[in-house]
């Protein structure tokens, strides 16, 4: 997905702290194309995590470990154009806290955050 084709449409932002990522928070708004970058919300979203790191809200539900955060996760996830996983130093206090959210983390030397499914 490229980065400027989400300007005006809402996203999913799963933010994981970068010192501790199995901390993860989730922020769902609509994006802002700056002319190099995405802004949702106060998080400014790099084209990289847009394209190597995101993907279709359809696969959310099938990486989520803890079963309890499923009904978040559908309801989060409805009317969203594209999901963002992406590592962040403090994330902002509208984000929702998801201890546990994914079943599984794994990261790239480029910064990329492969996600794994388990269910």
């Amino acid at each position: 997905m490229d980065s400027k084709t989400l300007n005006g449409q809402r996203v999913l932002l799963l933010l994981l702290r970068e010192t501790s990522p199995e901390q993860v928070y989730l922020l769902a708004d609509a994006a802002t194309w700056t002319g190099s970058e995405l802004q949702v919300g106060a998080v400014r979203v790099r084209p990289f995590d847009v394209e190597t790191n995101g993907f279709a809200p359809g696969v959310l539900p099938r990486l989520v470990g803890d079963e309890s955060y499923l009904p978040t996760v559908e309801r989060l996830a409805q009317d969203v154009a594209w999901c963002i996983p992406m590592l962040l130093e403090e994330p902002p206090a509208e984000a929702l806290p998801t201890p546990g959210l994914l079943g599984g983390l794994a990261m790239g030397q480029a910064g990329e955050l492969f996600l794994m499914q388990v269910r």
